[in-house]
């Protein structure tokens, strides 16, 4: 039997809403900024999903096994973002390993300052050195702001600079995340457990010096 033309068009409606929330959410995963418009359509989503389970029973008659394909679309909306906005972010790396690889070299040997340029931008928020000792007092400081470098007391100019991270995307309250170039053997070290550092609470590691951070 032909499903009537109401709910076939319900259904596109769902697969529609429930792919739009899903794409905005990776997006917003790798490159950050659709916050708010995360905050309005997973509760529609979520609003659509009970819609379609209160017809579920009346569509059932129609279309069979087919009547479950909208319910399942809502259900997959968040696994999706979960799943594929990290590697969209990992991708976003690798995009431009070259830059981000330079950048941190630039700033470890003092050739650059702590502040990126205007066609930098799409690098990150910002980047900060970590200094030799920031793991020793780590214990010791306030959790970090990640709306913007924290303002410290200079440090001689003589200190190592350990690792170069960059913020990548911040989602507010939500968390953020980064990468992290690792110049030292015991900062690696931690990050290799998961730990993060320099205001990082997790690590994970991309290849031989390079990680992605967040919190």
């Amino acid at each position: 039997m032909q499903v009537p033309l109401p709910r076939t068009a319900g259904s596109w409606l769902t697969y529609g809403l429930c792919g739009s929330v899903c794409v905005t959410g990776i997006i917003d995963q790798a490159f950050g900024g659709l916050g708010l418009f995360l905050l309005l359509g997973v509760p529609l989503v979520a609003l659509t999903f009970l819609f379609q389970l209160v017809n579920l029973r009346s569509r059932w008659r129609d279309s069979r096994r087919r009547s479950v394909l909208p319910l399942l679309a809502c259900v997959l909306v968040l696994p999706g973002i979960w799943v594929l906005g990290p590697r969209l972010l990992v991708a976003r790396f690798y995009w431009n390993r070259d830059r981000y690889e330079a950048l941190a070299n630039a700033i470890q040997s003092g050739r650059h300052p702590e502040l990126l340029d205007t066609d930098e931008h799409d690098l990150g928020l910002w980047v900060k050195a970590m200094r030799a000792g920031s793991l020793d007092d780590e214990q010791m400081r306030p959790r970090r702001s990640f709306s913007a470098p924290i303002d410290q007391p200079p440090r001689p100019d003589y200190l190592r600079v350990d690792a170069v991270h960059f913020l990548t995307v911040t989602h507010g309250f939500a968390g953020h995340a980064g990468f992290m170039r690792v110049f030292d053997t015991e900062a690696a070290q931690r990050l290799d457990r998961g730990h993060g550092a320099d205001g990082w609470s997790f690590s994970r590691k991309l290849n031989a010096q390079w990680y992605l951070v967040g919190d």
